[in-house]
């Protein structure tokens, strides 16, 4: 999870999906994969969260 990406009313403004490798599906413009050590996602960084196994 991210925040500040752009002006919004709520503390989330974008979310990431890890893939593994540092690297996350990004799904803004255009739309690939996005290195989650990079400065801009560094900087934005909210939490990060888990999805229960199945």
């Amino acid at each position: 999870f991210f925040t500040k990406t752009y002006a919004s009313s709520t503390p989330v403004s974008h979310v990431g999906l890890y893939v593994g490798g540092n690297q996350m599906l990004h799904c803004g413009d255009p739309i690939g994969y996005a290195n989650i050590d990079s400065t801009y996602w560094r900087s934005h960084f909210y939490a990060f969260g888990r999805l229960p196994a199945a």
